[in-house]
């Protein structure tokens, strides 16, 4: 079987690669199939003591009043006891007329995180191996301060103090925006590029960001592949930066975008606030050699 990587919000996991998003949202992400969805994964911080029982009274009352009755604690299978060592775990079941599910409430004392994980089953169950290693490959945080994000066919690493604000998936364009202390992320990918930019022109593509000057876009190699970059600095004089502290927009501006022929897909990445250059174009550079399409 082939599989694939998921992660968003901190959780991350490997699912078959005939899985594929059906819902994305802060904490949520609710993967199907063809015959409809297979896997839904809830997260959040918890805040005092973990109570696996009054997480999964609150479960209930998220369900459709239907299945509200229906939800009860089970006995986790030995595989899935064996696979989430050494987290608390426990299990739970529901059932509606057509569809039922079994799932678990983890819980990580070491991020402080619960996830509710739980496999939706119609005519069929989901085999016992793929849930199994669904759940091996299960992480709720990393050890270097970044969280992964996995979705669709890009990846990157943003630092864990940069919260998801915005996301939009559509047919040939995503976005998505972390926000921290008055400094934005913004993460692009276009494609296919063939037909974005038939005559190869990266200047059609680049329009395509608001608030963006196109006359001081200039060529680079990155890693490599064409690719354009534009920056606008904080002023260094007197009166400069006197406006700049009134003035609420951003002072600082960066931008790359870069063609993968390979993937046929573009990958771009602005990053604007408040402050100096020099602490941030490390970080700028670090988000784009992270970021992939893979």
């Amino acid at each position: 079987m082939v599989w694939k990587e998921w992660a968003w919000g901190g959780i991350r996991f490997l699912a078959p690669s005939n899985w594929d998003a059906g819902k994305l949202g802060p904490g949520y992400m609710m993967l199907e199939e063809e015959s409809g969805p297979v896997m839904e994964v809830r997260s959040g911080p918890i805040r005092g003591a973990f109570s696996p029982g009054d997480q999964l009274k609150r479960l209930g009352t998220s369900q459709d009043r239907q299945l509200r009755k229906g939800i009860r604690e089970i006995k986790l299978p030995r595989a899935w006891q064996e696979a989430l060592k050494p987290l608390r775990t426990l299990g739970f079941s529901w059932r509606g007329e057509r569809v039922r599910g079994r799932g678990l409430i983890l819980y990580c004392p070491t991020c402080g995180k619960a996830t509710v994980l739980q496999f939706f089953e119609g005519q069929q169950r989901v085999d016992s191996r793929i849930s199994r290693a669904i759940l091996e490959s299960f992480r709720d945080h990393r050890r270097d301060d970044q969280v992964l994000w996995a979705v669709f066919d890009i990846r990157a690493l943003v630092p864990s103090a940069y919260k998801l604000t915005r996301h939009r998936f559509d047919a040939g364009a995503f976005e998505l925006v972390f926000s921290n202390r008055g400094q934005r992320i913004t993460l692009y990918r276009w494609g296919p590029a063939s037909v974005l930019m038939p005559k190869g022109d990266l200047l059609s593509v680049a329009e395509r960001v608001p608030d963006l000057h196109k006359k001081d876009l200039r060529h680079i190699l990155f890693e490599g592949m064409r690719g354009l970059e534009w920056k606008e600095e904080p002023s260094r004089t007197a009166p400069g930066r006197l406006w700049q502290r009134v003035n609420v927009k951003p002072s600082l501006k960066l931008f790359r975008l870069w063609h993968m022929e390979g993937k046929n897909r573009i990958l771009g990445v602005g990053l604007e606030g408040r402050g100096k250059p020099e602490p941030e174009e490390p970080l700028f550079d670090r988000i784009c050699k992270d970021y992939e399409c893979v």
